[in-house]
């Protein structure tokens, strides 16, 4: 018992001895890396990434006024525009803007279409209905007015014209010819489409004080500005 004994500790030392010599005991690449787990390089400061910028902070508070347009140290001016008219000839448009001759102001005629007078009619109301305006029609023959006929435009129908005339002075003179003998009548200005003179002017804010002047002494010629300038 004892040499079997001796025997099988003689093969296990053997064992050992053979698997020590031929590697079998030495620790394989999965055993260290199970055994040693993974860990950051060691970095040298001349290898670190340089540190970010500082980040600025948006400045608070009401914003900046913008500064002001300037020319030669002096605010630049502000022009206006108008437009003065209409007028009854050139000859009259040229003397009205002659007032504006001075530096800085610029004046220049246009012509465009528009509604000037061209005749007066005098004429006698239409009145409601059929009935009425024949029965109208019959008392102003019987106070001896034959030169009259009645309207027939959509606009004017009914109204019986009693007189045309180009200048308006006339007109006026027959309705008070008629007035006289108890008829009430109205003028109505008929026009036409002309081409008419106007003033553009345009300057800075003192030319407001001329076209005021202007504008009382020459009240037929009316005075608009224009937004914005053309």
């Amino acid at each position: 018992m004892k040499h079997l004994f001796f025997l099988v500790a003689l093969a296990n030392a053997v064992l050992f001895m053979w698997e020590y010599k031929s590697g079998a005991l030495a620790p394989t690449a999965a055993t260290v890396s199970n055994a040693t787990p993974d860990l950051e390089p060691i970095l040298l400061v001349s290898q670190l990434p340089p540190p970010p910028a500082p980040t600025v902070p948006p400045e608070t508070g009401p914003p900046k006024p913008v500064a002001q347009a300037e020319t030669n140290g002096a605010t630049e001016k502000t022009m206006r525009c108008y437009e003065a008219g209409p007028f009854t000839n050139t000859a009259v448009a040229k003397q009205w803007i002659s007032q504006f001759a001075e530096a800085g102001t610029t004046v220049k005629l246009i012509s465009k279409d528009g509604q000037t007078p061209n005749k007066y009619m005098v004429y006698y109301p239409a009145g409601q209905g059929l009935a009425e305006a024949e029965a109208n029609l019959q008392m102003l023959k019987e106070r001896g007015i034959n030169d009259l006929f009645i309207q027939q435009t959509e606009k004017d129908k009914g109204n019986i014209s009693l007189g045309v005339f180009s200048k308006e002075e006339r007109a006026l003179m027959l309705k008070k010819q008629l007035l006289t003998k108890g008829i009430e009548t109205k003028i109505k200005t008929l026009y036409k489409t002309k081409a008419q003179q106007y003033a553009l002017i345009e300057s800075d804010a003192k030319t407001i004080g001329q076209l005021e002047t202007l504008q009382t002494t020459t009240p037929q010629v009316a005075v608009k500005e224009l937004f914005p300038c053309n």
